[in-house]
């Protein structure tokens, strides 16, 4: 299920990466190929999860763990970067809140990273603040977005960003 839910929010991803103009320079481009690989590489069973999997982290991983952990580095590297790309481009409270979101990918990342390496009995609550900061700011950049495509000419700092709809032909 894990495999499926990456491999479909890398490709959603890739689709709003596609309509944003410059996305691999932004680090949008970072983000759908490393939920992809992630997704393609799975984890071992391990802290419980899935259900019947042993308890507390193995001290050797398998190629696909040690990939699977790897793929997910542009993930949660390219999150940041991204928002601070966009960010330089923004105002007001847009460039606040992409570059409040960057600093707390980076500072929850390797806060994560520790507390799953130590079993600590928080390690999934860390993950999924890490994976909300950094989603709800992509969510509700993709809704600012869509409102203004209609827009594109108003759309102020967001007008470069915005592909064009081509008129339709009678």
């Amino acid at each position: 299920m894990t495999t499926r839910r990456l491999l479909f929010c890398g490709l959603l991803i890739t689709a709003f990466a596609a309509g944003v103009r410059r996305s691999p320079a932004s680090g949008w481009a970072a983000v759908p190929i490393g939920l992809i690989g992630a997704g393609v590489f799975v984890m071992d069973p391990m802290q419980g999860h899935p259900p019947g999997s042993p308890e507390g982290v193995a001290l050797t991983g398998s190629r696909h763990h040690t990939a699977h952990d790897l793929a997910s580095l542009p993930v949660f590297f390219g999150l940041p970067v991204a928002c601070v790309a966009v960010a330089i481009r923004l105002k007001g409270w847009w460039r606040l809140y992409s570059a409040v979101t960057a600093v707390a990918t980076l500072v929850l990342f390797p806060v994560y990273g520790q507390a799953f390496t130590d079993d600590a009995a928080n390690a999934g609550l860390l993950q999924r603040v890490l994976i909300v900061t950094g989603w709800t700011r992509l969510t509700l950049l993709a809704v600012h977005l869509i409102r203004r495509e209609d827009t594109a000419d108003q759309a102020g700092p967001f007008s470069d960003l915005i592909r064009r709809r081509r008129p339709e032909r009678a």
